[in-house]
């Protein structure tokens, strides 16, 4: 995540973003609702550390819910803020890229039976 943010702040100095379109917008909807799914499974996960652990490595195997919560706020803003920077020709591959890693961690915590708890 710092690479993201050092490279965000040094591109975004000098860049124009492109116009942001409804196909965007969507877009960063379906991340956004992925995220925040993740988010709270992730929540879940550290209320419980008896029966899960955490796979993100930046939290740790066993984060507090407030390191989570920061995390996510952190992580969410980081991501519309980049991808609201890219050019239109690089937007769109970096979202679908990040749904997918999304929705990859979303599955995989409900193949665990993590469930949606904030």
């Amino acid at each position: 995540m710092k690479i993201i943010l050092v490279l965000f702040l040094l591109f975004t100095s000098n860049s124009h973003a492109d116009e942001w379109t409804a196909a965007d917008t969507g877009r960063e909807a379906v991340y956004l609702t992925l995220h925040s799914i993740d988010w709270a499974q992730t929540r879940n996960i550290a209320r419980n550390p008896d029966k899960w652990y955490e796979q993100n490595s930046y939290l740790g195997k066993h984060p507090s819910v407030a390191q989570v919560d920061r995390y996510f706020i952190a992580a969410g803003a980081i991501q519309f803020a980049v991808a609201y920077y890219l050019p239109a020709e690089y937007r769109k591959a970096f979202q679908y890229v990040t749904i997918g890693v999304e929705g990859g961690a979303v599955v995989h915590n409900f193949s665990l039976g993590i469930e949606v708890k904030f």
